[in-house]
């Protein structure tokens, strides 16, 4: 555990090297060895993982496979019958649940906002309990309204007056209120209609890249998972069958569970995923001429659907910038599928 632990910190450091990040400070989520009954069902298995601190770990199955059963547990909701559950280091079992709900944001698809209060008294829920100033939560509420794409004139209307979008952003905002270490999110957005669903999902890997909160995020959507998660884990039956990054998840499926659960488009899906970054240097032409960077232009952080969709409708050849938009090479459309074959 101390080696994933290391791994991980070495992992932020590198993506985040400005930042005061050490291992004392990435304490994650671990579960070990959990089991679940009621009454004759057992619906958790033996399930030992350990999420990765400030990334988006995604929990995603098969109906009745445990995964919000999972969640609630982190959360003190539902006690196992067995295991260990460790949270910033304490075991949850002998831990208070008040103070250990402090740190954790809870969001759910039916968001559970209080109808009788406006939207401000909702967010500010938490922090008043904690005994924050008003002025403190005011300056709180303006943040995060700001964080969340909502306007302050929103603050007095009441959850019926806005929209289900519009609601579930103030449920992320009521989670983030007290600024917690932990986010845990149950289907979120399933029940929204595909467009909202879409710009929310936008939204919060924006609130994510500058927030880098530690999340655990059930979904039964594995496109979902595959656009927002970090790392999924696969449950079936209350086990976990896969733990991996998207990208390895579909290039290596553990198992035909995996390969099925995942889809028969598993190489279009890992398209979308895969950045021309990831390709080997040496897949790269010198240019015989120097290109100049213009809008549009292939990058490191393209995806490898963007770029075989230009390679087949624009030029065969593409000139390809780094992060600084200064030229790293050309990529041709038979490197490109050379690649992936």
């Amino acid at each position: 555990m101390e080696f994933l632990k290391e791994s991980f910190a070495k992992d932020e450091i590198q993506k985040h090297p400005n930042s005061p990040i050490t291992t004392h400070h990435l304490l994650m989520i671990e579960l070990k060895s959990i089991s679940k009954s009621y009454e004759n069902q057992q619906v958790i298995k033996n399930l030992s993982i350990s999420f990765p601190p400030n990334q988006i770990s995604v929990l995603i199955g098969p109906s009745g496979c445990g995964k919000t059963t999972t969640l609630e547990m982190i959360n003190g909701l539902v006690k196992p019958n067995g295991g260990e559950i460790i949270i910033d280091g304490k075991n949850l079992a002998a831990t208070d649940l008040i103070s250990l709900r402090r740190q954790i944001g809870y969001v759910i698809q039916e968001i559970g906002l209080f109808p009788h209060y406006n939207i401000y008294d909702n967010i500010a829920l938490v922090p008043r309990l904690l005994k924050w100033e008003e002025n403190r939560i005011k300056g709180r509420i303006d943040e995060l309204m700001n964080l969340v794409n909502l306007t302050a004139e929103q603050l007095a209307k009441y959850p019926a007056q806005l929209s289900g979008g519009q609601q579930q952003r103030v449920g992320v905002a009521r989670a983030l209120a007290a600024d917690p270490k932990y986010l845990l999110m149950d289907e979120p957005f399933g029940a929204l209609d595909p467009i909202n669903r879409s710009r929310l999902q936008d939204e919060f890997l924006r609130i994510q890249k500058k927030l880098r909160k530690t999340v655990v995020f059930v979904t039964h959507d594995m496109d979902e998972a595959l656009k927002l998660g970090d790392r999924i884990a696969i449950m079936k039956s209350g086990e976990l069958i896969q733990f991996d990054t998207p990208l390895n998840l579909m290039q290596n499926p553990g198992n035909d569970f995996v390969k099925e659960f995942i889809g028969a488009h598993r190489m279009l899906k890992s398209l979308q995923i895969m950045r021309i970054a990831d390709l080997p240097k040496n897949l790269f032409q010198s240019p015989e001429k120097n290109y100049k960077y213009e809008e549009g232009a292939l990058t490191f952080n393209s995806d490898l659907q963007s770029a075989l969709e230009m390679l087949l409708t624009k030029s065969t050849s593409q000139p390809v910038f780094d992060n600084d938009k200064k030229l790293a090479g050309l990529l041709t459309l038979d490197q490109l599928r050379t690649f992936l074959k």
